[in-house]
């Protein structure tokens, strides 16, 4: 019996706790907070449902052995002749006692052995309760794992990007240093003028294009932040940059790729209808008035030819490169 009553108060205790983990979970603000909670209240609901399973089959087994232990003292069997207690005892009183004694024997006896299988059964769960929490914290260790591996990467790249800088600065300061010295040396009427913005605007420039920049998907699904997605303006070509080349490359707007691309087109027809005048060459001029109204005659025929065949390879080729044009606008 005391079995059963320590059952009974553990029970009400794992029924208030969870209770109170469920009005926790309820207000919980923060993700690892509510994964937190909502682990200890899976768990304290596990707990009660072994003992409740327990205190069940406590309760069945002495109900069993009270029903069996009564059929057995009604129905004794004796040489094939069926006694009940009372015909073992003086009177009525005296086989009420002998029963009850039997009943609490079988009673506590089927209650011991109930409480050995529960207790059996509550190990076994609680191995396989330890056995599912320490998948979670496997799971859980794989994640932070990947974390400290992308930061890792990170700050690696960031090293890296910072060392190049400082090279850079070196470098920019050792140059400036040097032009300090060319410009305190010579005469200050000689000395040049240098619009340093349009030098920058000249870097810049023969610099190639890129736009619509952002970081790197890795096969995950994850952010690569050791490198640059980006689409070349020139000809809309998917590249993967390193984060430390990504000032090789100057960055623009959609729209100024497009309008670049269509500049680009626009100067290739021009040099094309260019090279097309170029290649068509005049005729000699003739020596004599005969020849002159003989060879007018042929060169006009000439020309025509030659210069129809010229404007229809023109027009087609015009065609083609405004086609180009708009399909790399439209990319």
């Amino acid at each position: 019996m005391r079995q059963k009553e320590q059952l009974q108060i553990e029970i009400e205790t794992l029924t208030a706790t969870k209770e109170d983990l469920g009005q926790r979970l309820e207000t919980a603000n923060e993700t690892t907070t509510w994964y937190k909670i909502n682990n200890e209240l899976l768990s304290v609901t596990e707990q009660l449902r072994i003992k409740r399973e327990e205190l069940e089959k406590i309760e069945s087994a002495a109900g069993t052995a009270i029903e069996a232990i009564t059929s057995e003292l009604e129905a004794i069997n004796i040489g094939g002749e069926i006694l009940s207690l009372t015909d073992f005892c003086q009177t009525e009183e005296h086989a009420q006692l002998l029963s009850l004694w039997l009943k609490t024997r079988d009673v506590q006896k089927a209650e011991a052995q109930a409480v050995l299988e529960a207790s059996y059964q509550s190990e076994i769960a609680a191995q396989k309760a330890a056995i599912l929490e320490l998948e979670v914290h496997r799971k859980e260790s794989i994640h932070l794992s990947e974390l400290l591996a992308d930061m890792t990467a990170r700050r690696d790249a960031a090293g890296e990007e910072l060392l190049h800088a400082n090279e850079e600065i070196a470098r920019l300061t050792k140059d400036n240093e040097s032009l300090r010295k060319q410009f305190e040396t010579k005469p200050t009427t000689n000395t040049p003028q240098i619009d340093a913005a349009e030098i920058i605007r000249k870097i810049q420039a023969a610099k190639p294009g890129i736009y619509n920049k952002r970081w790197k998907i890795s096969e995950r699904g994850l952010e690569d932040r050791r490198y640059f997605t980006a689409n070349l303006s020139e000809t809309g070509e998917e590249l993967h940059i390193p984060i430390l080349d990504i000032g090789k490359y100057r960055e623009e707007t959609a729209d100024e790729a497009a309008r670049f691309r269509a500049e680009m087109a626009q100067k290739e027809m021009e040099k094309l209808v260019q090279e097309t005048i170029d290649h068509v060459e005049a005729p000699p001029l003739p020596e004599t008035d005969a020849q002159l109204s003989t060879e007018s005659s042929d060169r006009e025929v000439d020309e025509e030819k030659v210069g129809r065949a010229e404007f229809e390879k023109l027009v087609e080729r015009v065609v083609t490169l405004e086609k180009q044009a708009v399909m790399r606008g439209a990319a």
